[in-house]
């Protein structure tokens, strides 16, 4: 059985992937305009 927990951390780490990935595609886009 897994311990409970697992799933809530699963969510997680999805969520911080989706904001990593969201907050990097922002700063590419920033640093495009800047140029």
């Amino acid at each position: 059985m897994s311990r409970p927990g697992a799933r809530g951390e699963l969510n997680l780490q999805r969520w911080v992937f989706w904001q990593l990935t969201h907050f990097s595609s922002q700063l590419l886009l920033n640093i495009e305009q800047l140029r």
